[in-house]
């Protein structure tokens, strides 16, 4: 059906950033920001300069946008699409917030500060397989022969983990690999 399958790569972040729901008078990045927050238990913000920086160079990803609406994947305007996506890549995060995040889906979907569900069971374990099969991109094998449990990095250096029912991990570090 050409719909990416794999949400965590580019064309299947920029497709699922499309199906993201809005209330009048909001967009999908601030919908996104908005339950962001809710799963780090504190108010999110967006980046500016980031994403003006990111919104210069984002070539590659507007190609993207393009071809997912050539093959009819996208049925919105793909240049606003990608400018949402990037803001939505512009969020500012802690690595305390990426291990809240992480908590809220080894909790079952409960954030642990509020009591409050946020995500259902079976979400949760939509999330966590995709996370565990594709969430370390090309390293997504060697990382769970050697650490084994479902994580996602980001270009960003921050990677989360989670050890379900048990704890949610996070880490930061600028250093990329070549993956």
């Amino acid at each position: 059906n050409k719909i990416p399958k794999n949400p965590m790569i580019n064309s299947g972040a920029i497709t699922t950033h499309s199906l993201i729901h809005t209330e009048a008078g909001t967009d999908r990045a601030e919908t996104l920001r908005a339950f962001l927050s809710e799963l780090a238990g504190r108010e999110l913000e967006f980046d500016q300069q980031v994403y003006r920086s990111e919104l210069e160079t984002a070539f590659r990803n507007l190609s993207i946008g393009y071809m997912l609406r050539t093959v009819g994947v996208l049925e919105e305007d793909p240049v606003a699409l990608v400018q949402g996506y990037i803001r939505q890549c512009a969020i500012k995060v802690t690595v305390k917030d990426l291990a809240q995040m992480a908590g809220v889906l080894a909790n079952g979907g409960v954030q642990a500060k509020t009591g409050k569900r946020l995500l259902s069971r079976a979400v949760v374990r939509q999330v966590l397989s995709v996370m565990m099969t594709c969430g370390m991109y090309d390293a997504a094998g060697d990382w769970l022969t050697t650490v084994g449990i479902p994580a996602k990095s980001g270009v960003a250096g921050g990677i989360r983990g989670v050890l379900p029912g048990q704890v949610g991990i996070a880490v930061f570090s600028p250093k990329l690999d070549e993956h």
